[in-house]
């Protein structure tokens, strides 16, 4: 559950540089760094609907990760879990 908490926390306060990093192009970074400031990144563009996109694109993204990382592992121990029965 800790683990869980702070990787979220980790992408809710880095949600800009992190959603910059992995989705967007050198063109569109660039063109975008000249529409936001300092006070529309992190927790205080709560009230941006581009901060919330973003977020849920980076969550999204970690999801997709963790079922391509783990399934072969759980399919696995499931397989182990079923043979023992």
């Amino acid at each position: 559950m800790a683990c869980a908490k702070s990787t979220y926390q980790f992408l809710f306060d880095n949600c800009f540089e992190l959603y910059q990093r992995e989705f967007q192009t050198d063109s569109e970074a660039v063109v975008g760094s000249d529409l936001v400031d300092g006070a529309d990144q992190g927790p205080s563009s709560l009230s941006s609907l581009e901060f919330w996109h973003e977020l849920i694109a980076l969550v999204a993204s970690i999801i997709d990760e963790d079922q391509t990382s783990y399934t072969a592992v759980l399919n696995q121990s499931v397989a182990l879990l079923l043979r023992s029965v």
